[in-house]
């Protein structure tokens, strides 16, 4: 299980969970995400992610590394 945040200059910003395809590329799935103190648990395929979303995900090790880097949040609070 990983939990980061959608930094500055991540690639996912802007991005549907669909089009990025963390499932197929990395893994790894998306349970949760924390937008403006709100939670939506199991967000779909058509989600948006926002600079400040704070992602929760499970998977395999690897692509945790890999979404850690994608997100280039280092540090969020929950």
């Amino acid at each position: 299980m990983v939990r980061t945040c959608i930094g500055d200059r991540s690639e996912l910003e802007g991005k549907t969970i669909g089009e990025i395809a963390i499932d197929d590329r990395l893994g790894m799935r998306v349970i949760a995400v924390r937008r403006k103190g709100k939670w939506v648990y199991s967000p779909s395929d058509s989600y948006t992610l926002e600079k400040g979303d704070v992602i929760i995900a499970k998977g395999y090790t690897q692509g945790k590394e890999l979404l850690l880097e994608m997100a280039k949040g280092e540090k969020c609070e929950v």
